[in-house]
This record gives C-alpha cells, structure tokens and sequence, in this order.
C-alpha cells in the first residue's frame, strides 16, 4: 500500500525539481529508505549510485533489491542505521568516510517526521539532522525531504520550517492552512 503512493510523491517531488536541477542526479545517499520509493523514483530518471541508510535491514534488502531490479547500471550500497540515535546532528561522522562529498543528492523521504516525536526539542533536532547531512554533498548538491501531509504533523514546527518554505500568508501570521476553493466565473 505505502510504496505506490510514496512512489508517486517521490515522483512529483522529482519533477519539481527538474527545473533548477536539470541535469539530475548521478548519487544520492537516502536517509530512511524505507519501501525505497524515493530511491526508485531518482533511479527512473537516470540516478544509478544509491547509499541507502534505514534501521530496518529488512527494508534496505527490498529497496536495494527494487533498484537493481531497474538494471545492471544501477548500485546500491546500504547500511543499516537509525537515525533517531544520532540526536543533535553528526549523521555524517556516522557513515563510512568516503561519503563525504560523494553525494550529489541526499532525500529524506517520510522519515523525519518519525524522529523524536515525543520530544520538545524534535525541531532543533530534526534541523540538526539535516544540516549534519551537508558534508556529505558534492559542491551543487542537494537536499530534498518529503513528507507526508499528516494533521498530526501538519501542526508540529518542524514540520513547516525543515520541508515547507514559508508561504507570503504565514509571514503575516494569516491562516494558510486547508485547501482554497476557487470561484468559478460564468456560472
């Protein structure tokens, strides 16, 4: 059930960012892979070197097993990490060291979220998290999260400021949250 639709959310978090990325991405280092949808969705589109990191070695077989299955030009490297325990950022130390600058991508995808979640200080955390991945990036590269649009994670602070810029209402404190219905004109 959660591999296709976080497949089509990788895909459409992909296709936005064609645009300013458009030479795409040759390796990408993904944080909580999961089903491995968002590896996927970069491995259909060209990507073919994966560093995959999740704290379930069942999850990492399946995905690495899903990207290879693309083609023989497709790598996969994984390792087996959870990212909760590396409060307070230092995900880089944390990997083998010859990452570091090897990355042209580096995706979270529906990961943050789940980390820290009983904790006050998970906003601080989560950016720590984040921001400890930079090292890990090839001059140019960059770094995507996508997250599901959960009402309970909606109203977490992490949640707008790591995955969502600002919008011009929520700068003025307007309520920007829920859908906008539009007028239809003639009718």
């Amino acid at each position: 059930y959660y591999h296709p639709v976080s497949l089509a959310q990788a895909d459409c978090l992909r296709r936005a960012a064609a645009p300013r990325f458009p030479r795409g991405f040759s390796r990408l280092v993904d944080f909580g892979t999961g089903s491995g949808a968002v590896a996927e969705s970069f491995a259909r589109s060209g990507t073919r070197s994966f560093f995959l990191v999740d704290r379930s070695e069942r999850a990492l077989s399946r995905a690495a097993a899903r990207l290879t299955a693309l083609g023989s030009a497709v790598e996969a490297r994984t390792l087996r990490r959870d990212l909760s325990s590396l409060a307070g950022g230092g995900l880089a130390s944390a990997l083998p060291p010859e990452l570091a600058g090897w990355a042209d991508c580096a995706t979270f995808g529906h990961s943050l979220n789940e980390l820290w979640e009983d904790r006050d200080d998970r906003t601080s955390l989560r950016a720590a998290l984040v921001a400890s991945v930079l090292p890990l990036l090839a001059p140019g590269g960059a770094v995507f999260a996508m997250e599901p649009a959960l009402t309970r994670t909606r109203r977490q602070p992490s949640h707008d400021r790591i995955t969502r810029p600002p919008s011009r209402g929520r700068e003025r404190g307007e309520n920007t949250s829920g859908p906008k219905r539009l007028k239809r004109r003639g009718h």
